[in-house]
């Protein structure tokens, strides 16, 4: 698809595949990792990550057409809170 995987390179490829604003996609990406009360918008709400990580990889590795060896990077350096707390 993007070969990259960053908020930029999603939004921007999201937007155009689903015909939404790019801006509002990166925002909304930015936002998913916030508590509720953090986001911007009526009826937000926080989203339980690590309940629906093994889920959400599994759908995509179920996608995936190439050999299943896939290297995982998760970049944390945005997160408020140091790792570890």
């Amino acid at each position: 698809m993007t070969q990259h995987s960053g908020q930029t390179i999603v939004s921007t490829f999201l937007g155009l595949l689903l015909g939404q604003s790019i801006a509002n996609l990166r925002q909304r990406l930015r936002e998913w990792t916030y508590e509720g009360t953090q986001k911007r918008g009526e009826k937000r709400r926080t989203v339980a990550v690590a309940g629906h990580f093994a889920s959400l990889l599994s759908l995509i590795l179920g996608y995936w057409w190439r050999p299943k060896q896939v290297v995982l990077a998760l970049d944390v350096t945005y997160l408020r809170e140091p790792l570890g707390n």
